[in-house]
């Protein structure tokens, strides 16, 4: 086996070297994003600065990050867009109720999450 020529090599041998190199960039991709998570501090306090006074207020609030997010990820601006959430069930009991939260992003990608409110919320706005 000359892994100067992979090529030349085996099957067996081309799947490890790929296997490999995934592993790597994935671990790369999890300490670079470990890194920017563990520094969110300082960017939290410049760009998310929430309005809770109501409902357009905080609409109006997120705007700014919504579009870091959009030029980030290369999201044009489409206004036709529509927004086409789904809420699902997914976990409740005494204390809280648990929705995945399901949303048209791009294409055929789709943004999820996991979207919770306790119990004791009568507004989350408030």
């Amino acid at each position: 086996m000359n892994p100067s020529n992979p090529f030349a090599a085996d099957a067996g041998a081309v799947s490890r070297w790929i296997s490999d190199r995934q592993r790597l960039l994935r671990h790369e991709a999890e300490d670079a994003f470990r890194t920017e998570i563990l520094d969110y501090g300082p960017r939290q306090s410049e760009h998310w600065q929430r309005d809770y006074s109501s409902i357009d207020a905080y609409e109006k609030s997120l705007q700014g990050n919504r579009q870091r997010w959009a030029d980030a990820v290369g999201v044009p601006t489409r206004e036709d867009r529509p927004f086409d959430a789904v809420l699902e069930p997914w976990f409740e009991d005494e204390q809280m109720s648990v929705w995945w939260l399901t949303m048209d992003f791009f294409g055929g990608l789709r943004a999820r999450a996991l979207f919770a409110l306790p119990k004791t919320a009568r507004n989350p706005l408030s």
